[in-house]
């Protein structure tokens, strides 16, 4: 009884959102038909002699691949049914309502890899249900665009992972110093690891949180048959050598201030 009440609650507030939202959306998702992805650099802010005064938003360095070690840790951590389902993957949405009632808090998504992507690219982080809504018929429309393939790529290249970068690509050179693509396993589960929180999983303020979170990667990677135990073993004893923290150096506009929303 108690269940079926949350999901007629749930289906109540979900048509009403759909039918304030779908003229909009529509709208919206016609764009995307049209829409071509295409990595977005920092805006330059350049003085009246066309020299640079300084970049806002985040650093991006594009990659057109990635190591398929951080592929199937993407997927098996953040979306692991992600090569099945076409956007919405109703059954971790259910998945995370029944631990989240039962824990009496919020302490899972149910967030697809193409919902998360959807957000960060075309929505804000206004938790309502009105843009739960959008996240779920942007996501089917980007799936119905482009291969998984693509659309790993995407994710991979737009996550936002802390130090004011964003993909995997910039957060490699910020936290070790190397290409992407010359990361060891280590430092490809514990990037992977951070992308649930960047902020919190900052391994210069908390690498004990840190590591705990890249077993949990590299036991996905484990349980779902990626690597063997020994592998995974062998994967948590290596150590981590991160870059120190070094912010943009002080502007000489003290007064001339940018704000960062991370995503």
């Amino acid at each position: 009884i108690i269940l079926g009440v949350i999901i007629f609650a749930l289906c109540f507030f979900i048509g009403l959102s759909v039918a304030k939202s779908t003229m909009s959306l529509s709208q919206f998702i016609t764009g995307i038909n049209k829409w071509e992805y295409h990595v977005k650099e920092q805006t330059t802010i350049y003085y009246s002699d066309n020299t640079e005064m300084t970049k806002i938003g985040y650093k991006k360095e594009y990659s057109d691949d990635f190591p398929e070690l951080m592929k199937q840790a993407v997927v098996a951590t953040e979306d692991k049914r992600f090569y099945e389902h076409n956007g919405l993957d109703s059954r971790g949405i259910g998945r995370a309502i029944w631990n989240n009632l039962k824990r009496g808090r919020k302490s899972e998504g149910g967030s697809t890899i193409t919902q998360q992507l959807s957000r960060t690219l075309f929505l804000s982080q206004e938790k309502t249900y009105t843009r739960k809504i959008k996240e779920v018929f942007i996501a089917t429309a980007i799936e119905d665009k482009y291969s998984k393939e693509a659309i790993l790529n995407m994710y991979l290249n737009e996550i936002y992972m802390g130090r004011g970068c964003s993909g995997m690509q910039c957060a490699a050179d910020s936290y070790f110093g190397k290409n992407v693509m010359n990361l060891n396993d280590a430092e490809i589960t514990a990037l992977v690891g951070m992308i649930q929180a960047p902020e919190y999983y900052r391994p210069d303020e908390n690498m004990e949180a840190l590591k705990k979170r890249q077993g949990v990667v590299v036991n996905n990677l484990v349980t779902q048959g990626f690597i063997t135990q020994e592998e995974g073993e062998r994967i948590l004893k290596k150590e981590l050598n991160f870059k120190p923290y070094k912010p943009s150096a002080i502007s000489k506009h003290p007064y001339y201030v940018t704000y960062l929303t991370a995503k």
